[in-house]
């Protein structure tokens, strides 16, 4: 899955020619890029409109904000006990049943389903309806958001200790989760091009034009480079070639994986470690555990696991913020470029939100409205 097109595949499997020639071309100026002159570049409200990526980057820095939230509230109650823990009984005395890491958990898990779907629908668009047509600039865009959504689930993982609670959709969760990043790797990974090298870096104020605006198919490959980067990647062993590439947001999306993989076993760990608090097979294998001579010290290690745990919260949710402030102003920055560059259409239709592909992620951000409401109608308990 994933955009990998190419000039020829498109040109011999779907009938579209495409133009990928600068006319003339030279260091300073070109009159013609792939058959567009300057001023007829025709902008994609669906994909780079101001509505879809206010949408994308609204929910994400909400996300942000309440994980930051999240993590601050569980070092502080459980490494730095600045707030004492109430028995069962008084908290079955309190009229407002608020929880607040709960509260903070449940609107992070509805702003990652609500990425979800947004996320792969804009995937499943890029490989089959616009996989000819779009431009590398449009690509980058969308590469990027997809970053957005990977934040989002990461952090989702990361901080929701009841995130298996209903374990059937949280399987759910998990499967097309690991799909959208799996999607999101191969689309970064086809821009390691094959012969001219795919523009992702943004072009400088000077620079009076820019391949970005060409086919991105003009940049790409049959067939899927995933394994291919990742080769390319770990082959030198020198963490300058980590950290530094060709691909903008392939390290932070590297990172950003491998640390969603064992925020998925983490989060399985602390799903059956509640066992104790559910008659049954859970706590029946929680107390196996315990009674067992390698796995007892897991139990007693409480203060060293309670501190670990703390490093991979600041861990988890950091990882994500800089995913989000790495992708956030290079869309932002790529995208003033092109807006400034004298090769946009104009009126911009990227800047008017009111189109019918903007409208829609941009009214799904009511879900977590709803999800508020809903979670404060039933903090409050009436005295009897």
């Amino acid at each position: 899955m994933g955009a990998h097109v190419s000039k020829l595949e498109c040109q011999d499997f779907y009938g579209i020619k495409l133009n990928c020639d600068i006319n003339p071309s030279s260091n300073t100026t070109a009159f013609a890029l792939g058959g567009i002159t300057p001023g007829n570049f025709q902008g994609d409200p669906d994909i780079a409109g101001i509505g879809v990526l206010g949408a994308f980057l609204i929910v994400t820095f909400f996300s942000v904000a309440l994980s930051i939230g999240n993590a601050i509230w569980w070092i502080l109650k459980n490494v730095l006990h600045w707030k004492d823990r109430l028995t069962h009984e008084e908290k079955g005395q309190k009229k407002w049943q608020l929880s607040v890491s709960g509260f903070f958990e449940s609107l992070v898990t509805t702003c990652s389903d609500q990425q979800i779907f947004t996320g792969g629908a804009y995937a499943i668009t890029l490989r089959y309806s616009k996989g000819c047509s779009i431009s590398a600039y449009h690509y980058n865009i969308v590469a990027n958001m997809l970053l957005l959504t990977c934040a989002t689930h990461l952090m989702a993982v990361t901080i929701a200790k009841h995130y298996w609670e209903h374990p059937y959709i949280a399987l759910l969760r998990i499967g097309i989760t690991t799909l959208v990043y799996i999607v999101t790797g191969v689309l970064l990974a086809n821009q390691t091009g094959a012969g001219n090298a795919f523009p992702t870096a943004v072009p400088s104020d000077t620079d009076t034009y820019s391949t970005v605006l060409l086919p991105a198919a003009c940049f790409q490959r049959n067939d899927s480079q995933f394994r291919n980067s990742l080769q390319q990647t770990f082959s030198s062993g020198s963490a300058s070639s980590f950290l530094t590439g060709q691909i903008h947001g392939w390290t932070e999306y590297l990172v950003m994986f491998a640390f969603y993989l064992v925020a998925v076993f983490v989060s399985l760990g602390r799903f059956v470690r509640r066992g104790t608090n559910h008659p049954g097979t859970r706590k029946r294998f929680v107390d196996a555990l315990q009674r067992s001579s390698l796995t007892r010290f897991l139990f007693r290690a409480k203060r060293f696991f309670y501190l670990l745990f703390a490093v991979y919260l600041v861990g988890g949710v950091g990882t994500a913020v800089w995913a989000v402030q790495s992708a956030f102003r290079y869309i932002l920055d790529l995208r003033r470029w092109v807006d400034q560059s004298g090769w946009m259409h104009k009126p911009n239709v990227e800047n008017d939100p009111s189109t019918f592909g903007q409208l829609v992620p941009l009214l799904l951000m009511t879900l977590t409205l709803f999800t508020f409401l809903h979670l404060l109608s039933g903090t409050y308990k009436s005295t009897p």
